[in-house]
């Protein structure tokens, strides 16, 4: 798709996730890692997603590989910082009216997985 291809033309991403205790995103940051990109890292439950808009250089993409009740504070949070204006949802992180919220945040969405389309 178009969305999926302009996603990953960007050089920047954000991964958040369970990182070093959940294996798929330790792979998710390795395969984004070797195609090039600055991939920063952010534990939701580990220090909360406030820190999204200190990345530097901000993340072009945020993937997303949460809990679904997660989804909607993340999309909040991208669009306060200015952050990201592109989600990929991992299977599993999908949440309930996820095109809308993002529709209405003016944020693209992309439901898949970075090790599969990418």
């Amino acid at each position: 798709s178009a969305i999926l291809k302009k996603m990953l033309e960007q050089k920047t991403w954000c991964v958040i996730g369970s990182i070093g205790k959940n294996p798929i995103c330790d792979s998710l940051v390795a395969k984004l890692q070797s195609q090039g990109k600055v991939v920063h890292t952010l534990n939701p439950r580990a220090g909360g997603l406030d820190t999204l808009k200190s990345l530097s250089p901000p993340p072009d993409v945020v993937n997303l590989v949460v809990n679904p009740s997660l989804g909607p504070l993340v999309v909040q949070e991208m669009r306060d910082s200015c952050v990201g204006k592109m989600l990929f949802v991992q299977p599993g992180a999908e949440f309930p009216d996820m095109d809308s919220i993002c529709a209405r945040s003016e944020i693209m969405l992309f439901k898949g997985c970075v090790l599969v389309d990418s």
